[in-house]
């Protein structure tokens, strides 16, 4: 993932489902869960929900593993389609954006700098989560190591 992503610098924060569910508190209702990698043309997708459909990816992303959080503004109209699926009411205006509380010790469990980056990158990584008291683990990948054997 490291080539797919980023030339030389970056990092890759290490999460999970029960941490991401656990970090975002409020008052706003968030619907969190893990992505299912399908083939489009062969599997089936739930549409039980108005948010099930959100979490379907393709198979050439299943390396990612995805955890997503969901948010819908969007009020049901009280009606049902066809198929007994609710329908949400599109009508009302979203935003683009909302501001999430998050607790990032919960929601992050270590943060992986690239295998490529030099030792000044992940030094300043380590320095700027300090900083701003976020205790985890921060270490360089091992991916770009040698092997032993």
């Amino acid at each position: 993932m490291w080539q797919l992503y980023l030339r030389d610098h970056g990092i890759a924060v290490i999460s999970s489902y029960g941490r991401m569910r656990q970090a975002l508190g409020g008052v706003e209702p968030i619907f969190v869960g893990r992505v299912h990698y399908v083939d489009y043309d062969t599997d089936a997708i739930d549409e039980s929900s108005a948010v099930t459909p959100f979490l379907y990816k393709r198979n050439s992303f299943q390396h990612e593993r995805e955890v997503r959080a969901l948010i819908s503004r969007h009020p049901l109209t009280g009606e049902r389609d066809d198929d007994g699926h609710e329908i949400l009411d599109l009508e009302q205006d979203s935003p683009l954006g909302l501001p999430i509380d998050a607790d990032l010790s919960t929601l992050i469990a270590e943060v992986r700098v690239a295998p490529t980056a030099p030792g000044w990158f992940a030094d300043t990584v380590l320095d700027v989560t300090r900083r701003y008291g976020l205790n985890v683990a921060v270490e360089q990948s091992v991916l770009g190591r040698s092997p032993f054997y």
